[in-house]
């Protein structure tokens, strides 16, 4: 049996260091997620990616979160991961745009309007189709009534 005042040795020495380890990171995490959750807003622009971000973020955090050697500067290399794995997002997403010719293309759009005045009924048999031809300061649209 181990003597009181002596350190425990072996796996319940690991063990002991990794709950306080993952109890220094809870800490952590509980004081700097409301910031950390605005600067990511701040990269994305929703809510919903700022708190993905923030997720991937900690996670990374965590896994290297033994290596850390200022405790003082967390903050920081969060928020360079933050940035980083922002930018890693766009630029994923950047690359799997499909680029298409404008002149391959056109859009059709039924409208829909109220009106109380029968006068104005056709509007709703109207088909709007809007071509490739592009003007600097005009929408060019092709209408065709519908019979």
């Amino acid at each position: 049996m181990p003597e009181p005042d002596r350190p425990p040795t072996g796996a319940v020495a690991v063990a002991d260091r990794h709950q306080a380890r993952d109890a220094d990171f809870a800490a952590y995490l509980a004081a700097r997620q409301p910031s950390l959750l605005r600067t990511a807003y701040l990269l994305t622009g929703n809510r919903h990616d700022a708190e993905d971000l923030v997720q991937t973020a900690f996670a990374k955090l965590y896994l290297s979160w033994d290596k850390v050697r200022d405790q003082g500067s967390i903050d920081g290399y969060v928020r360079r991961i933050l940035v980083n794995e922002h930018n890693s997002l766009w630029r994923r997403a950047w690359k799997k745009r499909e680029h298409v010719a404008p002149d391959e293309y056109y859009f059709r759009t039924t409208p829909r309007f109220e009106t109380a005045s029968p006068g104005y009924a056709w509007l709703n048999s109207v088909v709007a189709v809007g071509s490739a031809v592009r003007s600097p300061d005009a929408v060019i649209l092709d209408f065709y009534v519908v019979r």
